[in-house]
């Protein structure tokens, strides 16, 4: 709950224009993003990395800007470029130009993925926060051999998504809630919305042929477990409660069909 206060703090000088109010909340910070980060943590030290460490990095997608703050804070060496598509909001909120600006350990270029080629840096890590569940499938794999180029001898990249054999995404996915796999249609934000879900095993498949192997996998509920505490304190039907308390004890239970991974992989 620490780390989710802290974060909701972070959060409260993005601009109310952008639309991105719906992060600042304690819930999601602290079912998912606290979450997410403790794994993100977790997965740099068991990859050796120490507090002062010196890191290039590279992250794709800004949004709250929760990720590269937060492993900043952990390894006060670290140096990011983030970029995004050039269409995001952000880029038309002068605001919230101004506020990133002043974050003197990143540097925030406009920069469709698929133009990754472009860039003339290498990098000792590289990170894929809930993104490739937003790209065509087809993409990640164009995307990931190009990213192999761009990577360090011993360096690492890391991928967090939802996970497509979750008991609560593949009931989710079989009742066709949109919730879940949306249509290909454009989000100003985002690019698409979540069109693709990965398996840990299809993801490890498609990073194995780009030339990387897998080196960490652990799973989380997330958004899940928000729901799950929701439903403790709001009783809508019995049938529900019936089929969040399944699921709950489900993921409980069996790890792997928790709603999200984060994945970290070398260079081969």
């Amino acid at each position: 709950m620490e780390l989710a206060e802290e974060m909701l703090e972070f959060l409260q000088d993005i601009p109310k224009d952008l639309g991105l109010d719906w992060t600042k909340n304690l819930d999601f910070l602290y079912y998912f993003e606290a979450a997410r980060m403790r794994l993100i943590r977790d997965a740099l030290a068991k990859q050796g990395y120490a507090k002062d460490s010196r890191l290039n990095v590279l992250d794709v997608g800004y949004l709250h800007g929760l990720l590269p703050e937060f492993i900043q804070r952990n390894y006060l060496n670290v140096r990011f470029t983030v970029i995004d598509h050039p269409q995001s909001p952000i880029f038309n909120n002068p605001g919230y130009l101004k506020l990133i600006a002043g974050r003197n350990y990143l540097k925030l270029v406009p920069l469709d993925l698929k133009q990754v080629d472009s860039l003339t840096e290498t990098y000792d890590l590289i990170v894929l926060g809930e993104v490739v569940e937003h790209l065509d499938p087809t993409e990640v794999t164009k995307t990931l051999q190009e990213l192999r180029k761009k990577i360090n001898p011993g360096g690492l990249l890391l991928i967090t998504t939802p996970n497509a054999i979750g008991i609560f995404n593949a009931v989710m996915a079989f009742f066709e809630k949109d919730s879940i796999i949306v249509a290909p249609i454009p989000d100003p934000m985002m690019g698409y919305a979540h069109i693709h879900l990965w398996s840990p095993r299809l993801l490890e498949q498609t990073a194995n042929y780009c030339s990387f192997k897998r080196v960490y996998l652990e799973f989380y509920n997330g958004r899940e477990d928000e729901k799950f505490a929701y439903d403790a304190k709001h009783f809508s039907s019995l049938k529900h409660f019936i089929w969040l308390k399944f699921a709950e004890w489900i993921s409980n239970r069996f790890p792997s069909r928790r709603g999200f991974f984060v994945a970290s992989f070398k260079p081969v």
